[in-house]
């Protein structure tokens, strides 16, 4: 797992998705070896690692109970783009229970870049952490809504 989680943090894309697809496999068998892998990864990979900014992305396609409370720890992050990370991937996750957590950052004003898309009517491209743990918990706070008889 600790090697995976190593090249997940390569520069080559295509060696990114490989690790990141054998985690995921790995995790449909033995889920907690690599939930402990990834704590390993967050107290011991410099901040600016590029395999914490992909682990989220990672853990949300694993079927498993522990994955929001994981997925938290990165909200915690001292990295912005880790924490952006987090937060899209606890509205990918659509679990309620981040609602909290998110709350917490809507202060954050640490900026990241977002991947400009074409239909984004020309936007800058930066958005400060507290935005979007805003936007997000409005999200997820949409989708509790629905879930309501």
């Amino acid at each position: 797992v600790d090697a995976l989680v190593e090249i997940l943090g390569s520069e080559e894309p295509q060696a990114r998705h490989t690790a990141g697809l054998m985690l995921e496999d790995i995790a449909f068998e033995r889920f907690k070896e690599v939930a402990l892998g990834i704590e390993r990864a967050l107290d011991r990979l410099p901040p600016d690692h590029l395999a914490l900014a992909e682990l989220p992305y990672v853990l949300v396609e694993i079927p498993e109970p522990g994955v929001p409370k994981l997925l938290h720890r990165f909200l915690d992050h001292p990295n912005e783009e880790v924490v952006a990370a987090g937060i899209e991937a606890c509205v990918e996750l659509g679990d309620p229970v981040s609602v909290s957590k998110l709350s917490r950052l809507e202060k954050d004003t640490r900026l990241v870049e977002l991947e400009e898309e074409e239909d984004d009517g020309g936007h800058d491209g930066s958005v400060t952490i507290g935005e979007l743990a805003k936007e997000a918990r409005l999200m997820l706070e949409a989708i509790g809504q629905e879930d309501r008889p």
